[in-house]
């Protein structure tokens, strides 16, 4: 694994702590795990999980959507 793969995985786990509260945005959220943009999150936490987050949040962690 590259420096950037694992750097990469650590914002993503980070996210998915942050995912399991309904306080932040999902573009809070990439913005403070330190993605450069919304789309690029989106795009590497799908990679990662299989699901968008507004997904994973919703069907795996139980939070709903205001």
């Amino acid at each position: 694994m590259t420096p950037f793969t694992y750097l990469c995985q650590y914002r993503l786990r980070k996210s998915i702590e942050l995912l399991k509260g309904n306080e932040l945005s999902i573009t809070e959220i990439a913005v403070n795990t330190g993605f450069s943009t919304v789309s690029y999150y989106i795009e590497k936490f799908k990679e990662y999980t299989g699901y968008p987050p507004h997904v994973y949040r919703k069907k795996f962690l139980g939070v709903k959507n205001n």
